[in-house]
């Protein structure tokens, strides 16, 4: 079945993606330069293209593409501060037990 193409999507350079793809990884990685090339982010930055391709097919608007990648870029620091969080008590808990 051939891709069909919604005419808002041939506004977007594949420049603009790739641009838009660096900000999944900064969410995910923040205050760490990259390039696209970087063979110690290889599978980083597949799956940051991974998702920017699904929301690229998924949006009916060029509105509604940078919403969905706004939300993905939330819910990913989202999940990354809990973990963060998660983290620093389960270090605090352990340093508790190490002084008793």
């Amino acid at each position: 079945m051939p891709v069909r193409v919604k005419e808002w999507q041939q506004t977007l350079t594949g420049e603009l993606r790739e641009h838009l793809v660096s900000k999944l990884v900064s969410a995910i990685r923040p205050g760490q330069c990259f390039t696209p090339y970087d063979p110690t982010l290889q599978n980083l930055v597949a799956y940051a293209k991974n998702v920017e391709s699904k929301i690229f097919d998924m949006a009916n608007s060029r509105p509604e593409y940078y919403h969905l990648l706004a939300e993905k870029v939330y819910l990913i620091q989202k999940v990354l501060a809990e973990e963060r969080q998660n983290a620093s008590l389960l270090e605090d808990q352990l340093q508790v037990l190490q002084l008793e």
